[in-house]
């Protein structure tokens, strides 16, 4: 079963945060995030290589939000914008999927929920996350 948790990579961060840009390119990937009155500009940046991403509409997300109500309480996704997650779906998908050559990496999957979309993020490593 997947277990979500809470990512707190910096103090301050506001919600919810909008997603302006995803940009995959040379850098790696990079989000840039706003808060709803558009004063405070949030960037997370994946430097290199990044596993896997998608982007997906946040109303398509039903079983979604179903299983983390059911688990966590609605105030649980609803009050604060990035996660981790633990045993997911989407990382077992994506693990299955290379092989296994990632067998001995370990690979964490990263939610960036927005009033309008919802990034996840595997990766082998951290992003830089900055307020600007």
């Amino acid at each position: 079963m997947e277990r979500w948790e809470q990512w707190v990579p910096i103090d301050h961060i506001p919600q919810p945060i909008y997603l302006d840009s995803l940009v995959d390119g040379h850098e790696g990937i990079v989000m840039r995030f706003s808060s709803e009155d558009s004063e405070k500009k949030v960037l997370v940046q994946f430097d290199g290589v990044v596993c896997s991403y998608r982007n997906t509409d946040e109303g398509r997300l039903l079983k979604t939000w179903d299983f983390l109500s059911r688990h966590y309480g609605d105030q649980f996704y609803s009050t604060w914008p990035l996660f981790k997650v633990k045993h997911s779906e989407y990382l077992n998908w994506f693990l299955k999927e290379s092989a296994g050559i990632y067998e001995d990496i370990e690979v964490t999957h990263y939610v960036f929920i927005t009033p309008h979309d919802v990034v996840d993020v595997l990766s082998t490593f951290a992003p830089r996350v900055m307020i600007e």
